[in-house]
């Protein structure tokens, strides 16, 4: 359903939109966001089930490895990316830095798994607090000031969530340039 009341209208992608670099960054956070959200969603299953019904950590730890080993690729790609465009690999996007919180906290969740024995329960009320921040660094774009941050995917969205007309006139003045021969 995501995109469906969106402009339809194409628009020509900027310089920094036609690298391969920015194409798999794009690929591997979304693939490491749909694992954390399965791992949040096993979490919710293991949190609210019966008491009485066994379940296996299993699939826990596997989507929160993998998820955070994926998430490790996008900071890295990511930050590759930005110094062959910008000529630095961090500026403290407000994104970039979010991201890069959500990955310490994963990280710390695999370390107090494999270290500390945190497993089920505790485990799982752990994964859904740190998914929260993730939900924000992936979505919370919009609620960010334009010029803050470089990811922004859905500037409709932004316009309509916030009421950014400043935001929307930008947006309506490039698209109008576009259109000119």
């Amino acid at each position: 359903f995501h995109g469906r009341s969106f402009d339809p209208t194409p628009y020509a992608l900027t310089i920094s939109e036609r690298s391969w670099v920015v194409d798999i960054h794009a690929v591997i956070a979304w693939v490491a966001f749909g694992l954390l959200t399965a791992n949040a969603g096993y979490a919710a299953w293991l949190i609210f089930r019966s008491a009485g019904r066994p379940a296996s950590n299993r699939p826990l730890t596997g989507t929160l490895t993998a998820g955070f080993v994926l998430h490790s690729a996008m900071l890295v790609s990511g930050s590759f990316y930005k110094f062959l465009l910008f000529g630095k690999a961090w500026s403290f996007d407000p994104i970039e830095t979010l991201g890069f919180a959500a990955w310490v906290a994963y990280g710390t969740l695999l370390h107090m798994h494999y270290f500390a024995g945190w497993r089920g329960r505790r485990l799982a009320r752990w994964c859904l607090t740190v998914f929260i921040l993730l939900l924000v660094s992936y979505r919370g774009i919009v609620w960010f000031p334009a010029w803050s941050t470089y990811h922004i995917f859905d500037m409709d969205l932004r316009i309509h969530v916030t009421g950014d007309e400043a935001a929307d006139r930008a947006f309506r003045e490039s698209a109008e340039e576009e259109e000119r021969p």
